[in-house]
């Protein structure tokens, strides 16, 4: 189990070394927050997680003090949007999704809290989110556990294959973002947020 003021951080960029991401996740209060600040689409994304990392929340910040996209997940299945409107389209999907590593390494932690052995696949059901139109799109993505710290994640526009540290986050997405030096200063030309 893990301490309460645990806390995990990671900082990407893409491939090109034009943007960057920014994520740490903490476990407080008995659950883990989320914050991700992305330099690409200047947003900033806060997911808060259930103990076995599944979403129970999600908010994501673009050029505006209040949430652009605030959903909730009753544990049950079901998803809604913070005005109340029920999200019939995205019942049953397990994640969130950006084209982020921060978000396909939430999936692999809670796989490995959960004793996901190597050779394993699950496929989840996930929504995936255009940061850009706000459009949400159920999706199936495939992890499968090659080694140790190994893995392959498919989704329905790419197979890549990665390898997570020692507390289950991404290193690269060869072709897409890289691990960035923890010593390494993002630029600061990102929102932020309290």
């Amino acid at each position: 189990m893990y301490e309460e003021g645990s806390e995990f951080t990671a900082q990407w960029e893409t491939w090109d070394r034009q943007h960057h991401e920014t994520a740490a996740i903490r476990f407080e209060n008995g659950a883990w927050t989320a914050d991700s600040i992305s330099s690409r689409h200047r947003t900033h994304a806060v997911l808060r997680l259930q103990p076995d990392h599944q979403v129970r929340q999600f908010l994501l910040f673009r050029d505006q003090e209040d949430a652009d996209l605030w959903l909730g997940h009753d544990g049950q299945g079901t998803w809604g949007e913070v005005n109340g409107t029920y999200r019939d389209d995205l019942d049953g999907t397990e994640a969130i999704v950006l084209d982020t590593p921060l978000t396909s390494s939430i999936v692999i932690r809670g796989l490995l809290d959960d004793g996901f052995e190597v050779g394993e696949k699950y496929e989840a059901a996930v929504a995936n989110v255009d940061v850009e139109t706000l459009g949400i799109v159920r999706e199936d993505h495939v992890y499968e556990r090659r080694a140790d710290r190994s893995w392959r994640i498919t989704d329905p526009r790419r197979t890549v294959d990665v390898d997570v540290d020692e507390d289950g986050l991404i290193l690269d997405i060869d072709g897409h973002f890289r691990r960035r030096n923890p010593e390494a200063q993002p630029e600061t030309d990102v929102p932020t947020r309290p």
